[in-house]
């Protein structure tokens, strides 16, 4: 695959796209038994194309095809691929779908004067929103820890998010739920904010690239150490992400793309963006939530299907002793999903590649992602 800036794309061996004032026309010619999981795999390619290109977005097509009578024919047997629209995203902002460069909000809200506000971040796989309903109770959480109130029930946001995917015609997707204090002064009180602002963004999105999935990454522990619980207690996903994003800073300067973070006590906490495990034996190990770890819903997908597939479960105090010395290790999360580490400060962990142990909890993940969750389209 190879991308080639601006005019011509380059999208899949043989196929081109051409802009063009209205409309986006394929070429070559397709034989007319092709197969419509052809399509399926090849909307859900341009929807990341979309996404990771935005200056070349006026460029790329939607995945909704035109009616077969407005498909065009060339040779006997043969047609051309249909025509596809100008793709535009459609963002839900307080209660209606508006075009992404319409999703706007306020320079005043005190969601970007403050970062005060909560978000999630959740997975759609197969047509189904996963653990739908346990990130939204988890916003609902967190708001209540802020002493937010969200301007909607549980049901309606739940509603809300699963007609932000059919609307974009996503089965597979990250989808962002974010709840801001709303409209306020220049001043820290919230007392003074209007209506909380609750904005929904479905894409694509990859932390990570391919061959971590594969081969395993590096990390490394940096000196940023994770909120403290009388602090701003790791359990709110708020959007203030400063103390993960330091972390992340001193990560990349490192040359990694991950990082653990210790607790005050010097124990285990969590990574910049992950939640971390550790197999040892046939047990695997993570951080206790007391830690300073999120209450991650991955997290709880792999508790689950580990238990199912015969690991004992723990959740001791973790030290880097632990971690240099355990025999596999992985980081988990609704973006990254399940990421190998093969190396923690230089340090290799096990054999130095994948396990048997993730391999099969990567499996058991997979296969749970992807026969449960909020159907999208019913």
């Amino acid at each position: 695959m190879v991308l080639s800036p601006p005019g011509t794309f380059s999208i899949i061996q043989n196929i081109c796209v051409y802009p063009c004032p209205s409309v986006v026309l394929f070429n070559p010619w397709f034989p007319e038994n092709t197969h419509p999981i052809v399509f399926e795999k090849l909307d859900s390619f341009l929807w990341n194309l979309y996404w990771h290109f935005p200056e070349h977005r006026s460029k790329i097509p939607c995945s909704g095809r035109s009616s077969p009578g407005e498909r065009q024919g060339h040779l006997s047997g043969q047609r051309r691929l249909p025509r596809y629209k100008i793709l535009i995203m459609k963002i839900y902002l307080n209660g209606k779908m508006v075009d992404e460069q319409n999703a706007v909000v306020s320079v005043f809200d005190h969601g970007l004067l403050y970062g005060d506000g909560v978000f999630e971040g959740i997975r759609a796989y197969n047509g189904r929103v996963f653990k739908l309903v346990e990130h939204v109770a988890r916003l609902y959480y967190s708001a209540k820890a802020i002493a937010l109130t969200i301007p909607m029930t549980q049901e309606e946001m739940i509603k809300a998010v699963v007609e932000t995917c059919k609307v974009n015609n996503l089965r597979d997707c990250y989808i962002r739920l974010v709840v801001t204090r709303g409209i306020g002064t220049l001043g820290l009180s919230p007392k003074k904010c209007g209506t909380p602002q609750v904005i929904i963004i479905a894409a694509g999105i990859q932390l990570y690239p391919e061959e971590y999935y594969t081969k395993g990454m590096s990390i490394v522990t940096v000196p940023t150490t994770r909120n403290h619980h009388n602090a701003v207690n790791p359990a709110i996903k708020s959007l203030n992400y400063l103390n993960n994003i330091l972390a992340k800073i001193e990560a990349n300067t490192a040359g990694v793309e991950e990082a653990i973070m210790l607790n005050s006590q010097g124990y285990v906490a969590e990574c910049t963006g992950d939640n971390i495990f550790l197999i040892k034996g046939k047990q695997l190990i993570t951080p206790p939530l007391s830690a300073g770890a999120l209450y991650g819903i991955t997290r709880g997908s792999v508790i689950e299907v580990a238990k199912e597939g015969g690991f004992e479960v723990v959740e001791p105090n973790v030290t880097r002793y632990d971690v240099y010395n355990a025999d596999e290790c992985f980081v988990t999360g609704s973006a990254a999903e399940l990421v190998p580490v093969t190396k923690v400060d230089g340090r290799e962990i096990g054999a130095g590649v994948p396990g048997e142990g993730f391999k099969k909890l990567l499996d058991l993940f997979r296969k749970l992602t992807r026969s449960t969750g909020t159907p999208i389209f019913e």
